[in-house]
């Protein structure tokens, strides 16, 4: 298992000046399509498609047990109803103004067993707003982190990845071992986790990084982040 980095920033939460609290640095997020590319590889008995439709299915009948009352126990999660509120007397009845419904999820006996198997290892400190690329996928070839496709579709994974489209200096660049940077610029979704971009049919072949640059609203600093891996045009 691979260490989950994290580093060490002020506790304001104490009135020790000194003490310091840990954040951890979130590598990239994960969406349920992202969780069935996981598991449906090559000779499985289900696609992709079947898998994401299961768990629509799953997560559909959870929510109509927790509706009902009934608390749902998995290895991963425990879910189960709960109310808050004050009740005046016996003969009082529930009041969405004073009473409020709650779901309350916690982690199953294999979550938790995960939990004590973690590990971490202690980075310096890092903006926890600048984009953090993480993970790319070609939709052709399925190859991760690898080759790119000319013209074909990519997806990239990870945290703080949306940017301003309309801003020039801001998007998904990629720069080939010469220096030279080429700006992507059909990009279909743009989302913090997620975003999905054509290949330029006319990018030369060669060895590129990829670069996310981004602004955060009402701030004029460019913050630029690359992909941990070299990616390459045939």
């Amino acid at each position: 298992m691979a260490a989950i980095p994290y580093s060490l920033i002020d506790n304001k939460l104490t009135p020790d000046s000194n003490d310091l609290r840990a954040q951890v640095h979130i590598t990239a997020t994960a969406t349920i399509e992202d969780i069935a590319s996981g598991v449906v590889r090559p000779g499985s008995t289900i696609t992709q498609a079947e898998f994401v439709a299961m768990m629509e299915e799953f997560i559909a009948e959870v929510l109509r047990r927790v509706g009902r009352g009934e608390s749902v126990v998995t290895d991963l999660i425990t879910v189960r109803p709960t109310i808050t509120g004050v009740w005046r007397d016996a003969d009082d009845t529930f009041d969405p103004t004073r009473h409020h419904g709650h779901v309350r999820v916690s982690p199953g006996k294999r979550l938790r067993k995960l939990a004590e198997e973690l590990r971490f290892e202690q980075v310096r400190a890092t903006d926890q707003s600048a984009p953090a690329p993480a993970r790319v996928e070609d939709f052709t070839t399925d190859e991760i982190n690898g080759a790119l496709t000319k013209g074909g579709v990519v997806r990239l994974t990870g945290v703080n990845l949306k940017f301003d489209l309309a801003d020039p200096t801001q998007g998904l660049f990629l720069v080939k071992s010469t220096g030279a940077a080429t700006r992507i610029e059909k990009v279909k979704t743009n989302k913090p986790s997620q975003q999905l971009f054509i290949v330029p049919a006319t990018l030369g072949a060669g060895t590129y990084r990829l670069e996310v640059r981004s602004k955060i609203k009402g701030s004029t600093q460019l913050k630029t982040a690359a992909l941990p891996a070299s990616l390459t045009v045939a």
